[in-house]
């Protein structure tokens, strides 16, 4: 059993028509939602594509809220651990049949480096892979009619589609389970969100909170750890788009995520877990009518964590969305 762990969770935002949500799986995910309403753009029947890169380093050991002395290559001990970069590839797809559905698949593909300490000193384990993550399948629908603004509800599944038994670049040893490309459970996603999408000119806001639960519980992944269960976890967002120009807004979000600990014999709840509140300022540029671009920055402004794990200072998403 490994001592820390990393915690650089992820919401799922709901925004009514959002192109793709940050949904919680493995270590890292940026919280920032990338929907179309959060970055300024009205509902309308039809097909939507949506493709985001996100960037995420988690090398900030915490305790806590207090930062730690960080582990290196040289230094790190059995189970101590040292870094983990996430690189994100989220394709979603989305289909609004009216004002007020709308269903979405959204496939996130992961590229990860992580690293702790080994029985060696100074040879660390390394993990580099890229595959396949969660896949989520969502719907939508909102109150009110034809009206953009209103309240409105999301809800979907979490699927077992990642892998839960990714070797080390060693070949013969396993990551820790939260650091897998899948957690092997379908969860249950339950949001409620309020969208304000004033005439072309004037700020778009929105609101929304969401809950998303492990419905069962993963066996043994091979590597004799036994069953595995991710937390429950809690996502509260808020965001506005200014316009800028006719096809430049300013966007900034509030984004809050709670994670619970982890469970069965698998799970490490004791450096599992926390929450974590970012501001992420951003810019969007709509270079023709159906096809926006955007770029995100998230600041983390308070992090807390259970026992000793590993946080990001900052990260960074970028991406686009096409309305067919």
């Amino acid at each position: 059993m490994k001592r820390t762990t990393g915690f650089t969770a992820v919401l799922a935002a709901i925004s009514m028509l959002a192109a793709g949500d940050a949904a919680a799986c493995g270590a890292g995910f940026c919280l920032a939602d990338s929907g179309w309403d959060a970055q300024g753009s009205n509902a309308r029947e039809g097909l939507s594509l949506g493709v985001r890169y996100e960037y995420l380093k988690s090398n900030q050991l915490r305790s806590g809220t207090g930062k730690l002395t960080n582990f290196t290559a040289a230094t790190a001990a059995a189970g101590d651990e040292i870094t983990t970069t996430n690189q994100n590839y989220m394709v979603d797809l989305s289909y609004t049949f009216s004002q007020q559905w709308q269903a979405e698949i959204e496939l996130p593909f992961l590229k990860r480096y992580h690293q702790h300490g080994s029985a060696t000193l100074g040879a660390p384990d390394t993990w580099d892979f890229t595959t396949l993550g969660d896949a989520k399948v969502l719907a939508s629908y909102r109150f009110g009619g034809a009206t953009p603004n209103g309240f409105g509800v999301r809800f979907g599944v979490k699927l077992a589609t990642g892998r839960t038994n990714q070797m080390a670049t060693d070949g013969v040893t396993l990551a820790e389970r939260m650091f897998q490309p899948g957690t092997g459970t379908t969860d249950g996603i339950l949001g409620v969100f309020y969208n304000s999408s004033p005439a072309d000119g004037d700020v778009r806001w929105f609101v929304s909170g969401t809950v998303q639960q492990p419905l069962n519980t993963s066996g043994d992944n091979g590597g004799g750890g036994g069953s595995y269960k991710p937390g429950n976890s809690l996502a509260l967002d808020a965001g506005a788009a200014y316009p800028l120009s006719h096809s430049v807004a300013l966007t900034v979000q509030t984004n809050y995520h709670n994670t619970g600990r982890e469970g069965g014999l698998a799970g490490v709840p004791a450096n599992t877990g926390g929450e974590m509140l970012a501001v992420t300022p951003g810019l969007s540029f709509s270079v023709a009518p159906d096809t926006r671009l955007y770029a995100a920055l998230q600041l983390p402004v308070y992090q807390k964590v259970n026992g000793t794990q590993l946080t990001s200072n900052m990260g960074f998403s970028m991406g686009f969305n096409q309305r067919f």
